[in-house]
């Protein structure tokens, strides 16, 4: 593929029997492989010096991320979401402006040496603040038929 020069975006999500990919163009900017059985990437895609989109949602198979992709420069979007076997450090992560990473993506800080590994969750944390917002309501709601069921109850 690496032939391919004017090509910049590819698409290929979707493609539930792709397994491999050897390399990508150097001109790539944008990669769309969602839903596919990829289990990695080929190494060449530290060389994409313009890519601005990696979409890897849904690759189930996903094991890691090439070395050298902190290198890349800042992505537009990165979709990591529901890549299930997929464990990465988020100090080798690009950075991005859009990191798409759901509960299926075991994203962790390098452990140093007096603290443990620590999984990083933004959704687990929206998943915390909406059960307490919703346990309030639900609080302010009963509080609020009991005292109109008093106040029937009086008149």
């Amino acid at each position: 593929m690496s032939n391919l020069e004017s090509l910049v975006t590819l698409k290929l999500s979707g493609c539930s029997e792709l397994e491999d990919i050897d390399d990508f163009p150097e001109n790539l900017k944008e990669i769309f492989l969602a839903g596919t059985v990829i289990r990695k990437l080929p190494s060449s895609i530290v060389d994409l010096s313009e890519l601005a989109i990696l979409d890897l949602k849904n690759c189930k198979r996903l094991r890691d991320l090439p070395e050298g992709m902190v290198n890349l420069n800042p992505l537009e979007v990165l979709d990591l979401s529901y890549c299930s076997e997929l464990k990465v450090c988020t100090s080798s992560l690009p950075q991005a402006k859009d990191i798409r990473q759901y509960r299926k993506v075991d994203m962790t800080t390098p452990a140093t040496e007096n603290e443990p590994q620590q999984t990083l969750s933004k959704l687990d944390i929206r998943y915390v603040v909406s059960f307490i917002l919703i346990v309030l309501i639900y609080v302010y709601f009963i509080k609020n038929m009991f005292y109109l069921n008093a106040y029937y109850m009086v008149h």
